[in-house]
Order: C-alpha cells, then structure tokens, then sequence
C-alpha cells in the first residue's frame, strides 16, 4: 500500500492474508475516504474488501480518529 514502509515495523495481516503496518493502512483508509470517496475499503493489493470496523482498529486509529474516519464513511453513503 505505501512504497515507503519501513519493512521492520509491525504489520497487520488483514482479512485477505495481506499485511500492513498502522501507519501505511491509516494513509490508505484516509486517501480511499477523503480522496475517492469509497464507501468501503479495499486491499491495494487484491481488492477485497475489509471491514470498516477493522481497518479502524489495525490502523491504531485514536477514538477521535476512528469518529472522524466514521463520519467520512457515513457520509460518503
């Protein structure tokens, strides 16, 4: 998802089998939210889709984070 992950950070294996660190994932769900505008989430790599509820939670996202990520989410309904 993001060329320039520190391959020693800790990585996420996401529903897909796929693996993330928070931080590439927390870029990721912000550029698909805010830039596209998606209304779901999806792998960079084979486009499954994830479930919000564990993106929020993979990206380490603070509580005001995952309500800001939640609003962008409902309205882009």
């Amino acid at each position: 998802l993001c060329e320039e992950e520190d391959h020693r950070a800790y990585r996420a294996q996401m529903p897909c089998g796929h693996t993330v660190t928070a931080q590439s994932l927390f870029k990721w769900c912000e550029k698909e939210l805010k830039v596209e505008h998606r209304l779901h989430i999806r792998c960079g790599v084979c486009s499954a889709q994830w479930p919000f509820e564990e993106v929020t939670k993979m990206a380490m996202m603070t509580e005001e984070e995952e309500s800001e990520a939640d609003q962008i989410h409902f309205d882009n309904l």
